[in-house]
């Protein structure tokens, strides 16, 4: 599913997106707040994306592989 396309707006770049609140995206995906909270906070702490206080892809082309 591709966020910024259906219910993000883009923000001028595009590694920086408007996405829906993390309860949202929990429940499109089928997981707990709390599992999609800790899988954010691993994703910040190697570096592949900022959180706060908007969601910011930092290194896009992993987290395309992790999506695979």
């Amino acid at each position: 599913m591709d966020f910024e396309e259906r219910s993000g707006e883009n923000l001028g770049g595009e590694d920086q997106t408007n996405f829906p609140e993390k309860r949202q995206i929990a429940s499109r995906i089928g997981i707990t707040l709390e599992t999609f909270s800790r899988s954010l906070r691993k994703l910040e702490a190697t570096g592949e994306i900022a959180a706060s206080p908007k969601l910011r892809t930092l290194d896009r082309a992993v987290l395309y592989e992790l999506s695979r």
